[in-house]
């Protein structure tokens, strides 16, 4: 029996989202981010320019087909990038190139270049923690490094089991949903916290993967109505190993999950490769 066709689509940072053709608009596209040094060393390769051509899903007209460049250019001039999406994997670019190469009665064929300012493929798995659904833990498991002026009891504190892919460490991506005072979550042996309060209705953010970002947005609280504050500077603070490092990465396995059951948490366990898997295709 076939292997199902992947999913590909390009996602521009506005939120426009268009389908591509399946598998066979996959083979051209040079999906690695990585290079050999004359030594025979791979190595990252950096932003990287990536050429290919893809297949607009059937029914697709022109007019999507401008709007999509419209929206790429866009993104390049407000400096965000969209994504390539595959079979679930991720890739942050930018389109800058879309131009047609057959256009048939059935077929629309176009050459694509993408620019990617980091040349590497994410798929983030979510499991969410709904207030009230963890299972008892015992008083040991919610010890903490350092001394707080409050204690979490084993009354308002419960377990889950985190389930981390791959062997490798993935980052993590928590999202606390107010209302919460001082939200924290502990995840295997390292704490998140930020001591902020998060209104009702706002978010609250950590996210591994723009921790080297100059706009301030790793540790943000995002409003009812989309307005944004940068908040990295209430996270508890520990360098990484340290047990309250706000970025720990997560081993893989299973991982013991505790959080106060009063508020909800999202934890986006995120997977990074150089290319995309084989069973993609």
């Amino acid at each position: 029996m076939p292997r199902p066709l992947p999913e590909v689509r390009y996602e521009t940072a506005s939120g426009g989202s268009w389908l591509f053709a399946g598998r066979s608009s996959l083979y051209s596209i040079d999906a690695f981010g990585w290079e050999r040094t004359a030594d025979g060393r791979a190595v990252r390769s950096g932003a990287r320019e990536i050429k290919g051509q893809l297949a607009f899903a059937a029914g697709t007209s022109r007019e999507e087909a401008d709007r999509l460049l419209a929206l790429a250019w866009a993104d390049m001039d407000a400096g965000a990038p969209g994504a390539l999406s595959v079979g679930g994997w991720r890739m942050r670019c930018y389109l800058i190139r879309l131009e047609p190469s057959v256009l048939t009665g059935s077929n629309a064929l176009f050459d694509v270049t993408l620019h990617a300012p980091d040349p590497v493929w994410e798929r983030e798995t979510v499991t969410q923690l709904l207030p009230g659904s963890g299972t008892a833990v015992s008083a040991e498991t919610l010890d903490y490094p350092h001394g707080h002026p409050h204690d979490y009891g084993v009354g308002t504190s419960a377990g889950a089991v985190l389930r981390v892919p791959g062997p490798l460490p993935c980052g993590l991506r928590v999202r606390f949903y107010g209302y919460a005072v001082s939200p924290y979550v502990k995840v295997g042996g390292n704490t998140y916290q930020v001591n902020v309060t998060v209104p009702d209705g706002a978010i609250l953010e950590i996210d591994p993967a723009r921790k080297a970002s100059m706009a301030g947005d790793s540790v943000r609280l995002v409003g009812r109505y989309g307005d944004v504050q940068n908040v990295f500077s209430k996270r508890l603070r520990g360098a990484e190993g340290s047990g309250t490092y706000i970025f720990q990465p997560v081993e893989p396995g299973e991982q013991i999950v505790t959080w106060p059951q009063d508020i909800g948490v999202d934890l986006g366990v995120v997977e990074r490769r150089g290319s995309l898997p084989w069973t993609s295709f």
